[in-house]
């Protein structure tokens, strides 16, 4: 009888000790994705994508040409960027990432000439 207590208390230390060897779990990261659309009407999808602030959020080019995606907006015909985020050129089926600490809303553009002027636009909305 003295041996099954015993197995049986060890077997708690076991699963108990099993159970805390983790520590403290912290969650994944977030993402959330873009997709640059192919075709007629060239785009981002969603055009909108609002988010937590710690947010990655990941652009797809499922286009056959190459495109980017910079922080900024048309104004008055011309693309102006604020600097704040700029993907490199993605080759069709590239992708890039950027995180989003800080809450507000960043407007972005693909930069290849007539794009973003023909509706290539798009915007993270990152809330607190």
């Amino acid at each position: 009888m003295k041996r099954f207590v015993w197995l049986g208390l060890v077997a708690l230390l076991v699963v108990g000790v099993a159970a805390g060897c983790g520590g403290t779990k912290q969650p994944a990261a977030q993402t959330d994705g873009v997709t640059i659309e192919a075709g007629p009407g060239l785009k981002f999808t969603p055009k909108t994508v609002t988010v937590k602030a710690g947010t990655t959020v990941t652009w797809v080019n499922k286009d056959t040409m190459e495109h980017d995606a910079a922080s900024g907006k048309v104004e008055n015909g011309q693309v102006v960027l604020d600097g704040y985020f700029r993907s490199p050129m993605l080759k069709p089926g590239e992708k890039w990432s950027f995180t989003f600490d800080k809450p507000g809303t960043y407007p972005y553009v693909c930069t290849v000439p007539g794009h973003a002027q023909g509706g290539m636009v798009g915007e993270i909305v990152v809330e607190p």
